[in-house]
């Protein structure tokens, strides 16, 4: 194990967690307005919301496994379906398991300032 499996898999395990816990608030709870909002993203909508926030930081490492890759993605994001704590674990088991592969990858090869 080296700082890079430290760093990916401490921001997994932070993330995960935190859908974890999100999964077990109600929809209101989920949904109900931030205090503070800031804009952070201007091509995203910004998090007024839990689920907004949570959707935005699985959104970006969608986004990053994508470019990463050479993939085209819908940059609208997915359906609101995709959007309960349940679909952004299993949205976030699938982008991190194809990111720690290119990663790694990349890693293996010594090919870090490649471009």
């Amino acid at each position: 194990m080296d700082l890079f499996d430290r760093f990916a898999g401490n921001d997994s395990w932070h993330t995960r967690h935190l859908l974890e816990y999100a999964a077990t608030l109600t929809e209101e709870q989920l949904d109900r307005p931030l205090p503070t909002v800031v804009e952070l993203l201007p091509w995203r909508e910004s998090n007024k919301t839990l689920r907004q926030l949570l959707e935005n930081i699985i959104f970006t490492k969608e986004v990053w496994t994508a470019a990463l890759s050479g993939v085209d993605m819908d940059m609208n994001g997915p359906s609101k379906s995709q959007r309960s704590p349940q679909a952004l674990l299993q949205r976030l088991e699938k982008t991190d398991a194809e990111l720690h592969r290119i990663l790694s990858d990349i890693r293996n090869r010594s090919a870090w300032d490649d471009t």
